[in-house]
């Protein structure tokens, strides 16, 4: 009886060791004790997280000029996924694929072609909720230069269960993490979600026409913050 109960416990031990390993040297990444990477050349992504689209057009036999996208099978967008990481990267926020935090968290990354970059972050632990956010200011060229606002507040429970159900409302957890087809202005809308060792990103270009739902629940979490944004720079 005393054998094996030993032998339980080694493999429980061992069990703990391998989960520990997936989570916390994921790749042996380089970051420091709030997980956030060394450098900006670290992707703040998985590999395989965002498909190469290409889209076409072609005219119909009623003269209509329709366009269509295809996935690229295999193929991963890395252009898009280090622009984005760069992003967070200064807005020195952490990691969120790469170990276990305990947490329910979900990060949305909002990237403007001629305004301030935004991102916002939900914590959840031990039922205690806060949210933070941060904008970067940019120069005339459009690029990061500084954080300019960084802060965080206490999320109450209504609010919570509000976003919990525009997380359903649009299944962000079977969602395709679709990029769709960039355009020359406009702006990413980006959210993450951890939760039971799972993670989840999804990205789309400016997805008030054509992603409203996902369009609705981004806008929410931005209005979940005190920041105050006029509604034609919503895009």
């Amino acid at each position: 009886m005393k054998k094996r109960i030993f032998v339980f416990i080694i493999t429980s031990l061992l069990l703990s060791i391998v989960i520990l390993i997936t989570y916390l040297n994921y790749n042996n990444i380089d970051v420091d004790n709030n997980n956030i990477p060394s450098n900006s050349k670290i992707s703040y992504f998985p590999e395989k997280t965002f498909p190469r689209i290409e889209s076409y057009g072609y005219i119909t036999s009623d003269k209509k000029i329709k366009r269509e996208e295809k996935i690229i099978k295999n193929e991963y967008d890395t252009i898009i996924k280090n622009y984005i990481s760069e992003n967070l990267y200064e807005f020195k926020e952490p990691l969120l694929y790469n170990y276990d935090s305990g947490k329910e968290i979900y990060r949305f990354t909002w990237l403007r072609s001629f305004h301030n970059p935004i991102v916002i972050r939900i914590e959840i632990a031990s039922n205690k909720k806060t949210i933070f956010w941060k904008e970067l200011k940019i120069n005339k060229e459009y690029k990061p230069i500084k954080i300019i606002t960084d802060t965080y507040k206490p999320l109450d429970n209504e609010k919570w269960t509000e976003l919990e159900n525009l997380l359903k409302k649009e299944n962000f957890w079977e969602i395709y993490p679709n990029i769709n087809v960039l355009g020359n202005d406009g702006s990413f809308w980006v959210l993450e979600g951890t939760k039971d060792k799972k993670y989840k990103a999804v990205a789309f270009w400016s997805p008030k026409r054509n992603k409203i739902e996902y369009f609705e629940l981004c806008k929410y979490i931005l209005a979940l913050t005190d920041l105050k944004i006029d509604e034609y720079k919503i895009y």
